[in-house]
């Protein structure tokens, strides 16, 4: 009978295995096994091909517990991230959440890593601020980040572009009746922003650079919601996917 020494495994071969795993959950798992498997998969290298979902987004995270939801698996696991402390983050993602603490500088956190980085401000005073495009651990300076939110004052609904160097953001008012989208997802892709309403099933399609409405979508499959739900609208493989997580007595129980 052979034994074999599972940590004994060539670093080349444990790199490439890390990098098949797309849930991050498994991920985490791999990196556990033993020194010599965290040490051949770094968390900046992992890239899923499913955002993971923030659990309490858009919280006040005093004790630095973030709760992720990974793959949409029906299950939370709660890691602790020092760097979180007191931090309001927001959003699923592929890697790094927008941290939007009112009075201070907006700024990414990837919260495996710790890496923060710092963003222009906004001129104008923008709440319910949301990232909209899925930002991956090999942020480059080329890479669009767009945030969706409300002017104060106005309460026009805005998208703000930028990218890494910039030194502030371009805001693109969009049409009010965007409001009526606000129990439904947003998401910025390829120039577009897709909406959509919760109750109607529509989405609305807009130019990202003009506001303009480009087309309508309409969903055939209306689901019957017997819970309290939150929508998400994320990208895999070129694929947009609308997913729907079902909330009872504060809990998940389904996606």
């Amino acid at each position: 009978m052979i034994v074999m020494d599972w940590a004994l495994l060539p670093h080349d071969l444990l790199y490439i295995i890390s990098t098949k795993l797309a849930d991050i959950s498994d991920f985490i798992r791999f990196r556990a096994v033993c020194k010599s498997w965290q040490s051949s998969a770094s968390p900046s290298d992992h890239a899923p091909r499913l955002p993971w979902i923030l659990n309490n987004h858009g919280g006040l995270f005093v004790l630095a517990n973030l709760k992720l939801c990974p793959s949409f698996s029906n299950k939370i696991y709660t890691i602790r991230v020092r760097h979180a402390y007191m931090m309001s983050l927001n959003g699923p993602s592929e890697c790094y959440l927008l941290n939007t603490n009112k009075g201070k500088p907006i700024s990414l956190l990837n919260p495996f890593t710790g890496n923060t980085i710092a963003l222009p401000p906004l001129r104008e005073e923008i709440r319910n601020l949301y990232p909209l495009n899925f930002v991956g651990n090999r942020l480059r300076s080329k890479d669009l980040l767009v945030v969706f939110g409300l002017k104060r004052h106005s309460f026009t609904f805005i998208l703000g572009v930028t990218r890494l160097g910039d030194a502030e953001w371009l805001v693109i008012p969009l049409p009010g009746n965007i409001g009526t989208w606000v129990r439904g997802s947003f998401m910025y892709y390829k120039g577009h922003l897709f909406a959509h309403e919760l109750s109607t099933g529509r989405t609305m399609v807009f130019d990202a650079t003009s506001g303009k409405i480009v087309f309508t979508m309409r969903d055939t499959n209306r689901l019957d919601y017997n819970c309290d739900v939150k929508e998400y609208m994320v990208e895999s493989d070129g694929k947009l996917l609308r997913i729907i997580k079902n909330i009872e007595n504060n809990q998940v129980e389904s996606f």
